[in-house]
């Protein structure tokens, strides 16, 4: 079943039963995230030279998140990570070696979870 919201001229289409994080939830949602990550963090979900912009807030929402037991979870009950993609405008010496660490990094979050990759929200000179 859906609840089907039409105000004015556009239509928004919310699955029931799907965790929205409210204002109401917010400090709950935020006690649950890493330390530098607020529900305000801007960040790109994808790389490239055209990124599009998004809230922690904004993910949260699209993965139904919720907090249970100190965890944040999407809503298969998944728990969230947080990860900060790195980059570089000029790469460094060591950078295959850091590319590799960090596709490592990945695959063992894979395992545990649901990763938000966290690119940069402009790309790197």
């Amino acid at each position: 079943m859906r609840l089907i919201l039409a105000p004015f001229a556009f239509l928004v289409e919310i699955p029931v039963g799907c965790a929205l994080v409210t204002v109401a939830q917010g400090g709950q949602i935020e006690a649950c995230l890493p330390p530098g990550v607020s529900l305000d963090t801007s960040f790109s979900p994808d790389g490239g030279l055209h990124r599009r912009v998004r809230t922690v807030r904004e993910q949260l929402v699209l993965l139904g998140a919720h907090c249970q037991g100190g965890k944040l979870r999407d809503r298969w009950g998944n728990e969230i990570f947080f990860y900060r993609v790195p980059e570089f405008g000029n790469p460094p010496a060591d950078y295959s070696e850091i590319q590799s660490r960090a596709a490592d990094e990945l695959k063992e979050l894979e395992k545990k979870g649901t990763i938000i990759k966290m690119h940069a929200v402009q790309p790197p000179v």
